[in-house]
């Protein structure tokens, strides 16, 4: 594994727990319309920084975290 792989991990997971923790935070409800898809976000960002080693995976793994 790459030195730069290796630093480029520990960001991605930490980012798709922030948008997790950020999307069970609870909002009044007249905010819930305007609440972003944090994961979806996070998710197309990462795919958009690193295309070659974030990928399709890393997205369902993201969206499993996000169901339980």
């Amino acid at each position: 594994m790459s030195r730069r792989l290796k630093r480029l991990w520990p960001r991605v997971v930490l980012s798709l727990l922030g948008a997790v923790v950020l999307t069970l935070i609870p909002l009044p409800g007249w905010l819930q319309p305007w609440r972003p898809s944090w994961v979806a976000l996070v998710v197309i960002y990462w795919l958009i920084y690193e295309p070659r080693r974030i990928g399709l995976m890393t997205a369902w793994l993201a969206g499993l975290l996000l169901d339980t």
